[in-house]
């Protein structure tokens, strides 16, 4: 997200910075430990903000389709897993991610693929 401009120097490791009045919620004063230079390719910055932004600066995922599923074998026990595509703004992402999981936060989804 960003970059935003620094408006002023606040203290020796502090800066105010300008932000988009999307994020009126948020405090304009950063800690330098917060402030990153960008190094990622040029197709995973966001221009803009998103505006489902939550208050702990995340966007929640849109998951597109279960690509596989297996089980994951610990010593005492088994744990059902699905490799899920997700998409944010565009950008689509797989994770693996355990099953009961999946189902609590996507419970509708499940109740159909079990009446079919």
């Amino acid at each position: 997200m960003g970059p935003f401009r620094i408006v002023e120097r606040v203290g020796p490791v502090a800066y105010r910075l300008e932000l988009p009045d999307i994020m009126h919620a948020f405090h304009k004063v950063f800690h330098v430990s917060m402030l990153k230079k960008c190094l990622h390719r040029g197709d995973e910055v966001v221009a803009e903000i998103p505006s489902d932004l939550q208050p702990n600066l995340t966007v929640e995922a849109r998951s597109l389709r279960v690509l596989e599923r297996r089980v994951k074998e610990l010593r005492r026990k088994k744990i059902p897993m699905m490799r899920v595509l997700w998409d944010c703004d565009g950008v689509q992402e797989e994770t693996w991610e355990p099953e009961a999981r999946m189902e609590v936060r996507f419970r509708k989804w499940f109740q159909k693929q079990a009446a079919a």
